[in-house]
């Protein structure tokens, strides 16, 4: 009788943990994204985040055009200089003050303040998460090209993922044309942190987070995102 009580205790916390490692992650919106929640603010997203930003930022330094080979996907370095980071609208409190200190020791979340102080800004414009599959964009300055806060140039790399029971780490990324990507408008570190902060973030832009009907075709458009050449 205690080792089937034993038995059940062990499948429940095994399953509690594998959904838990599996979190499905959608920003921006897939109109298409039955049951996947329209919300950037879980565990696995930040770990996401985190990676995809530090191999861009490491790899393609400001000044810097070309990819450096010699830094290899795992075990990615702190990003050592200082810089900003701007992420995704709706963006709890919580997440925004503890992310840029895993990305680098000088890294500092976006404000009107560390905007305006002329480090270069990093912004994160999207974060799909299925299964163990994850895809980031992260849009890049590139300084290179003569990009200034008057006349900004941005370069979009889309970074792929894998993890889920093992942490999220990048299998490889895609660098696209300069100026090819619309630059957001900055989401700045809320003053008080609320759970429901993306929520009231979509309320505040006169729309509700979109969880729709159809979980083939959202299946299929990610599978075709998915499937994009991919290159340094």
């Amino acid at each position: 009788m205690r080792s089937s009580v034993r038995l059940t205790v062990c499948l429940v916390a095994l399953a509690g943990a594998l959904a838990g490692c599996y979190q499905q992650s959608t920003y921006p919106a897939i109109p298409t994204a039955r049951g996947y929640p329209e919300n950037p603010n879980t565990p696995a997203a930040e770990q996401a985040i985190v990676a995809a930003v530090q191999y861009v930022a490491s790899r393609w330094p400001p000044g810097n055009r070309d990819f450096d080979e010699s830094v290899t996907p795992r075990g990615l370095p702190m990003v050592p200089y200082e810089m900003v980071v701007s992420l995704p609208a709706g963006t709890r409190k919580l997440y925004y003050d503890r992310m840029p200190a895993k990305i680098g020791p000088n890294v500092k979340p976006a404000t009107p303040e560390t905007v305006a102080s002329g480090a270069p800004v990093f912004y994160v414009t999207r974060v799909w998460l299925r299964f163990s599959k994850g895809t980031v964009d992260v849009l890049r300055p590139m300084v290179e090209l003569g990009s200034t806060p008057d006349n900004p140039i941005y370069q979009k790399v889309t970074v792929r993922l894998e993890g889920g029971i093992e942490p999220w780490h990048v299998q490889h990324a895609r660098a696209w044309a300069p100026g090819e990507a619309e630059l957001p408008e900055h989401f700045f570190v809320p003053a008080v942190d609320h759970a429901d902060q993306y929520r009231i973030t979509a309320r505040g832009m006169n729309r509700e987070p979109v969880v729709t009907e159809d979980e083939g075709a959202a299946d299929e458009a990610l599978g075709s995102v998915m499937d994009e050449p991919s290159g340094s």
